[in-house]
């Protein structure tokens, strides 16, 4: 419809619905700004910066703290920041994939969705971004933050471990990322008669 991402297309969305529930706030200022791609954190930063903004609370959209995420999203603010001569004071939202309020919207999305379907779906899988197994090893609380998030979702549903299990998807290269594989799983269940 729009003709681009619907990451661009919901991450705008959000910030307009931010907006609005903070109109009662008039020297808040709500902006959104990409990674890798327009608009760019480093032109949204001089925008703020240029409005006046003395303090920014940056709130990376990953509720699942990684240093390959969150950590690089504050970095590219970071580095553009050093380009201004009187930066304001920033901020970062911490990791929520605890929150109670954000477990509620998947498990309403499951729930919402599950109601349409005909069957009871014997698994039900929640598949994260994975990352290089290495990074885990290393320190990075992403999978430990992913499995937190699974856990609470299924006593949010009050489901089982083997109704709502974790899976990781989006590896490429050599090397081990973190499992168990999307891919693999699907087709292990399968193979053990899981029909929905």
């Amino acid at each position: 419809e729009k003709n681009e991402s619907p990451l661009r297309t919901f991450t705008r969305a959000q910030s307009q619905k931010l907006a609005a529930a903070l109109t009662d706030l008039p020297d808040v200022v709500v902006d959104w700004a990409m990674r890798y791609g327009n608009p760019w954190t480093a032109s949204v930063a001089q925008r703020l910066v240029g409005q006046g903004c003395e303090r920014i609370l940056t709130f990376p959209l990953y509720p699942q703290y990684s240093a390959t995420t969150t950590a690089t999203a504050n970095d590219q603010l970071f580095r553009a920041l050093m380009q201004i001569r009187h930066a304001p004071a920033i901020r970062s939202v911490p990791p929520y994939y605890d929150e109670p309020v954000y477990i509620e919207a998947p498990a309403r999305s499951i729930e919402q969705n599950l109601a349409t379907l005909d069957f009871e779906p014997e698994v039900v899988i929640t598949s994260y971004h994975g990352i290089p197994k290495p990074y885990s090893d290393k320190g990075d609380p992403y999978q430990t933050h992913c499995l937190a998030t699974t856990r609470l979702l299924r006593a949010r549903l009050g489901w089982d471990e083997e109704k709502l299990i974790t899976t990781f998807q989006s590896r490429f290269g050599a090397q081990e990322w973190l499992q168990p594989y999307t891919d693999v799983t699907v087709e292990k269940l399968a193979k053990d008669g899981v029909k929905s």
